[in-house]
């Protein structure tokens, strides 16, 4: 999907996501929390802490808050192709991470930038 076409739908993201997943019984950050909480006690078991952190197609930051809880000392990196959405996920949590704007195919860092890449929710896109 191109640029274009997810910042269409950036501004109601937050709305479909909560419609598309009413029959859970679960909001949008239980189920952010329950990923970050996963891949932390995963790290934690293998004994790796990550400095830093790429969050690819990270979109409106719904993974942030829970991202930035469990690993307090890292260097968070959003990442999408998406300006759009990105500028809500930096109004939502403003100096927490750096916020990066890609062409959505070419990945804008060199191989072992990060400690840890993070992805959910992405790659049927």
């Amino acid at each position: 999907m191109l640029q274009a076409e997810f910042d269409q739908f950036a501004l109601e993201y937050q709305q479909q996501h909560v419609a598309s997943i009413r029959l859970s019984g679960e909001t949008p950050d239980f189920f952010a929390q329950y990923k970050i909480d996963d891949v932390a006690a995963r790290l934690a078991r293998s004994g790796v802490k990550p400095r830093r952190i790429l969050d690819f197609g990270a979109g409106v930051g719904n993974s942030l808050g829970p991202m930035r809880a469990a690993f307090p000392d890292s260097e968070i990196t959003l990442l999408d192709p998406s300006s759009q959405s990105l500028d809500i996920a930096r109004k939502r949590f403003p100096g927490q991470a750096d916020f990066r704007h890609f062409d959505g195919e070419t990945i804008p860092y060199d191989d072992a930038s990060f400690d840890l890449a993070f992805a959910a929710c992405v790659f049927h896109h």
